[in-house]
C-alpha cells in the first residue's frame, strides 16, 4: 500500500509564551495533518479513517537556583479520528527509534568524557534492561507487542493505552487522557502521546545528552502481529509516517545547548567494558526482579 496523502499542513510556531505557574518555555511547535484521498480510500479500504492529526513540542525548564536541574524536553501527539467507535481498533500505533542518551561531563583535562548509564525496558529484551542506545532503527517498545496502544497486562485488548478527551484536544497535552481501555471514549477521537527521556544539566555539570529519532507510523491493527520486531522494512508499508526528533546535546566548552541534524555521534562508538558490563548486570538483575522500575 502506498502512503497516501491529501492534505499535509506543516505548522512551525516560534513559541515565546513562557507558562510562569511552572517555569515551563514553550521552544518550538509543529503540526502535520493526514487526510486519505477520498478516490484511494475506497481502495485501500481506510474510508472510516477520517483524519490523523501529529504535533510535536519542544520546551524548556529553567533551573530556579544554583542547586537546580536545567531540563530540555520533547512531547508528541498523534490523534485520529474515525467514522465510528468500531473502527478505533481497525487502526494502530507503531513507533520506530534510533539514537541514545548519554551523560558527559568536563574532566579537569579539559577532556569531554561520555559514558552510557541511562537503562530502558525494549522489546528485544523480554523482562529486562539495555542501555538506552539504538545505533541503527528499531522499533520502539518495553513489551512484546509493538503496538504503541498494548498493554501486557491485557493482551486481549492491544489499545489499551489509547488515550481520548471529552473536548477537543489542542496543542499537545500535559494531562494524560482517559484510557481506551478503562472506558470507552464518547467520540470516535483517540490518541497516544510520548514524552521521551528529558535532556538535563545539573548543578555539578554533568549533561544528560538526548539524541534520538522517531518515525511514528499508523498501520491497520491486522498488518501488526505480536512480536513483530526490527525496523520499518520489516513491518511493510505503513498508512502514514510523522517524523521527528528528541535532539539536545550540550556543549561543555562553550557551556550552550545544541540540537544537531540527525544523532550524535556518540550514540555509534562501541561499549566500553565497563559498559557492557553495567548492562550485562542490568538485565540479569530486572530479569529476576520483572515489576521493579
Amino acid at each position: 500500500m502506498l502512503l497516501k496523502i491529501l492534505t499535509l499542513v506543516l505548522l512551525l510556531i516560534s513559541a515565546t509564551a513562557v507558562h510562569a505557574q511552572k517555569g515551563l518555555e514553550v521552544l518550538k511547535q509543529t503540526e502535520e495533518v493526514y487526510i486519505p484521498k477520498a478516490e484511494d480510500c475506497a481502495r485501500d479500504d481506510i474510508c472510516d479513517l477520517k483524519k490523523i492529526t501529529f504535533r510535536v513540542q519542544s520546551y524548556r525548564i529553567p533551573a530556579t537556583s544554583a542547586e537546580d536541574i536545567e531540563l530540555y524536553g520533547t512531547k508528541m501527539y498523534l490523534g485520529y479520528n474515525t467514522a465510528s467507535l468500531s473502527d478505533i481498533t481497525k487502526y494502530a500505533v507503531v513507533q520506530f527509534i534510533r539514537g541514545c542518551v548519554y551523560r558527559s561531563e568536563l574532566l579537569p583535562t579539559n577532556e569531554v568524557n561520555n559514558h552510557f548509564t541511562v537503562m530502558r525496558r525494549h522489546i528485544d529484551t523480554p523482562g529486562g534492561f539495555i542501555l538506552f542506545r539504538h545505533p541503527t532503527w528499531i522499533v520502539d517498545s518495553t513489551d512484546q507487542d509493538p503496538l504503541y496502544s498494548s498493554n501486557p497486562d491485557t493482551p486481549d485488548n492491544r489499545h489499551f493505552f489509547l488515550q481520548w478527551s471529552p473536548q477537543v484536544v489542542k496543542g499537545v497535552p500535559r494531562q494524560q487522557g482517559v484510557l481506551y481501555g478503562e472506558k470507552l471514549p464518547l467520540l470516535p477521537n483517540v490518541y497516544v502521546t510520548n514524552s521521551p527521556e528529558p535532556a538535563t544539566l545539573d548543578a555539578n555539570g554533568v549533561a544528560k545528552n538526548v539524541s534520538l529519532q522517531f518515525e511514528t507510523c499508523v498501520f491497520k491493527t491486522a498488518n501488526v502481529s505480536r512480536g513483530m520486531r526490527g525496523n520499518q522494512e520489516n513491518f511493510g508499508p505503513p498508512l502514514v509516517c510523522f517524523a521527528w526528533s528528541h535532539n539536545f546535546v550540550y556543549d561543555h566548552t562553550q557551556k550552550v545547548w545544541q540540537e544537531p541534524n540527525g544523532i550524535s555521534p556518540v550514540c555509534n562508538r562501541p561499549l566500553t567494558p565497563d559498559e557492557r558490563d553495567r548492562e550485562e548486570l542490568l538485565r540479569r538483575w530486572s530479569v529476576h526482579h520483572p515489576h521493579k522500575k
